[in-house]
């Protein structure tokens, strides 16, 4: 028999689509499931469906945030797994679950996402995307571009998964949350079977990305300082001389006297160089040493990566793409380099074609980047 899984409706008891929610999953052809659906207040429609069903259950629990009662759920579910759906969004099918378990079984997956069918304007926009598995440290970049990431309804779980969390996570918006339970999965599969229908038409809201401070895509207070500043009508100062970040490793020192050429001959105003890298060999020291003397208005500084800042750094995943650890490191150039106001950072491979004078003087009106 296949693993029962407890399907889960947190509702406040008058959305107007809850019913079509609730139909929608109790006609369900899976062999082993059950609803439950808490809710803040009474509704009799859905007393009368949970006394003439035994597959529903109904409770009714009086809080404001449907937050409140993801615990209070889980602790009346029996299933192995978990699927939460959202009283104005429905299951597309009656194969639905079957379908969604089977990809959770053929893929051996403890958490199972699923790309959204979006009901709008009377029609049914969807994708087809491969399957995909999903590493653990690229789950945050999955929520940047994917709702699916930010949303727990319409994602089938391993309910032991919720066991294994801080039990004030599920207090948390959906994003924070299944942040916390990736960190646990083992398996993350993202799948496109079109089960799981989000409903515009009612007025329902996808959530925006979270990059506050309880999410882990908070790293600064960055928005808050920019806010400040433009209250006080910051005027930044900008020196005479433009500064340049260059990061570069072993392979890329080769191409470091072409860049600061093309520079050399299109920008009119005196330039400091900043080349930052970790493990440079000595030849290659020697080589931006002598660069150094050859470009009269450019002043050559090469800062190392100091070894504390550079253990952190190797400790970032590169899983899956090609670029080097020396990619990060514009991240950090406000560590690196505090005493500068300003810095304009370009790629090695770069060629400089105008007067880099004009966009250094930019006016980035209290922002703190500013892209060409």
């Amino acid at each position: 028999m296949n693993e029962k899984i407890s399907v889960i409706v947190l509702a406040h008891g008058d959305e107007k689509e809850l019913t079509r929610c609730v139909d929608r999953i109790l006609n369900q052809n899976y062999e082993n499931y059950e609803l439950i659906v808490v809710s803040t207040q009474k509704n009799s429609e859905l007393e009368e469906k949970a006394n003439n069903n035994d597959l529903m259950t109904l409770y009714v629990k009086d809080v404001d945030k449907l937050e409140n009662l993801r615990a209070y759920a889980l602790n009346k579910a029996d299933g192995d797994k978990v699927l939460f759906v959202e009283p104005n969004d429905f299951l597309i099918d009656e194969q639905s679950i079957t379908t969604l378990n089977e990809v959770y079984t053929q893929k051996n997956a403890d958490m199972l996402l699923n790309k959204f069918m979006t009901l709008r304007d009377g029609k049914f926009y969807f994708t087809n995307k491969k399957i995909e598995d999903v590493s653990t440290n690229k789950f945050l970049f999955y929520q940047f571009d994917n709702i699916e990431f930010r949303k727990l309804a319409g994602v089938l779980l391993k309910k032991s998964l919720f066991g294994k969390i801080d039990s004030n996570d599920l207090l948390k918006p959906d994003q924070v949350l299944l942040n916390s339970l990736s960190r646990e999965a083992q398996n993350i599969v993202f799948d496109c079977q079109n089960k799981y229908v989000y409903d515009e038409v009612n007025g329902n809201r996808l959530p925006e990305l979270i990059t506050g401070k309880e999410s882990e895509l908070y790293f600064s207070n960055v928005y808050e300082l920019v806010r400040k500043i433009k209250k006080s009508n910051y005027t930044s100062k900008i020196s005479e001389k433009v500064s340049i970040a260059l990061c570069i490793d072993e392979n890329l020192v080769e191409h470091v006297g072409v860049l600061l050429y093309s520079i050399s001959v299109n920008t009119s105003s005196f330039v400091d160089v900043y080349i930052i890298h970790d493990n440079l060999s000595y030849s290659s020291l020697e080589k931006l040493t002598e660069l150094d003397k050859s470009f009269p208005t450019i002043k050559i500084n090469i800062i190392k990566i100091p070894d504390n800042i550079q253990n952190q750094l190797n400790k970032i995943s590169l899983e899956g793409n090609k670029l080097p650890v020396t990619s990060c490191y514009r991240f950090i150039l406000a560590n690196l380099l505090p005493s500068l106001d300003r810095i304009i950072y370009l790629d090695v491979d770069t060629l400089v074609l105008r007067d880099l004078t004009e966009l250094w003087r930019t006016d980035l009106e209290g922002k703190f980047i500013g892209g060409s």
